[in-house]
């Protein structure tokens, strides 16, 4: 439960990041960040789901 939470988390702080970022090689390495950090999570979150 901890992952998926985590994983709505990243997705809002990372759109926060995107968004304030000044320069576009600033703006591209952001999403790229904010993209693997939620897929980490929301990966995780799959995996440990109790079956």
């Amino acid at each position: 439960m901890s992952h998926e939470v985590a994983a709505g988390v990243a997705a809002g702080a990372g759109a926060v990041l995107v968004a304030i970022a000044k320069p576009p090689q600033a703006t591209i390495a952001a999403a790229i960040d904010a993209v693997s950090l939620v897929a980490m999570f929301v990966i995780s979150a799959v995996y440990h789901r109790p079956t």
